[in-house]
């Protein structure tokens, strides 16, 4: 969408944004955390053009919190939500809404898939370092996978609300009575094998990244590519999965690894 052509209510809620982010340390918390990692993607939050995770504006909530107190953030929160709630269906209502909603949950349940896997390695090495400084590193990292988990989690429940809220597919409606069904087509002839061809999924707003496009019939089965390294699912994303399994709820970890994963996430929270 372009920022020339915004509607009204994507405009107002760009607007409540610019205000947000200008009262707030850009090097600091969560937002010190947003530009760092996803600079792009702040940018087009605060012009219209993308409509952020409703988890990134409560992160900068919580930073006024921290700037103004907590019954001002408050007050803000139930504002940001009602000119948040109109850009976004601004947004979905507008060409291809739907199509980009379905791929942005296609993204982020690769993401807490990959999450998922990340808590069950980070915790079975926890419970087996023995230096501090590895034991400390270990926790930091299991914290952001932990925080990576969560923002997949809420953001797959909040894609799945909007897509909901658009009604059912009109391109899926039923073919008239009067209409005879198309004959069965007969088996296509085997295709020589193609190269596969990459295209981003989603936006690189939010966890877009190159994604294999399915073979041709009749090409040959490759084994599935190595996950790519992530680059911070707290905005941007993380590596994919290699298989198209529902994601697992994250994995138990140890005792004493569940409470220092506890400790380093209300680190990371204040």
């Amino acid at each position: 969408m372009e920022v020339g052509q915004l509607p009204d209510r994507v405009r107002d809620f760009a607007a409540y944004l610019q205000g947000l982010n200008a009262r707030l340390d850009q090097r600091a918390g969560w937002c010190g955390v947003f530009w760092q990692r996803d600079p792009e993607g702040m940018r087009a939050c605060l012009d219209g053009s993308e409509v952020p995770p409703w988890d990134v504006v409560e992160a900068l909530l919580k930073d006024l919190a921290a700037t103004l107190g907590t019954g001002h953030a408050e007050r803000e929160a139930a504002r940001a939500r009602a000119l948040y709630r109109a850009s976004a269906r601004a947004h979905d209502a507008g060409p291809g809404g739907r199509a980009l909603l379905a791929d942005r949950m296609d993204v982020m349940a690769r993401e807490r898939r990959y999450a998922a896997r990340r808590l069950q390695e980070l915790g079975a090495r926890l419970d087996s370092v023995t230096g501090q400084e590895e034991a400390d590193a270990v926790r930091l990292d299991l914290a952001w996978a932990h925080d990576d988990h969560e923002r997949a989690t809420a953001r797959l429940a909040e894609l799945g609300t909007r897509l909901a809220e658009l009604g059912p597919d009109p391109m899926l409606s039923e073919v008239p009575a009067s209409i005879p069904a198309p004959a069965p087509a007969p088996a296509p002839a085997p295709a020589p094998v193609k190269e596969r061809k990459r295209r981003p999924r989603g936006s690189a707003r939010f966890a877009g990244m190159p994604v294999e496009e399915p073979e041709e019939a009749g090409a040959a089965t490759a084994s599935a590519p190595a996950p790519a390294t992530p680059t911070g699912a707290r905005f941007a994303g993380a590596a994919p999965g290699p298989d198209g399994t529902a994601a697992p709820a994250p994995p138990p970890l140890g005792a004493t690894a569940h409470a220092d994963v506890a400790a380093t996430v209300a680190l990371l929270a204040r």
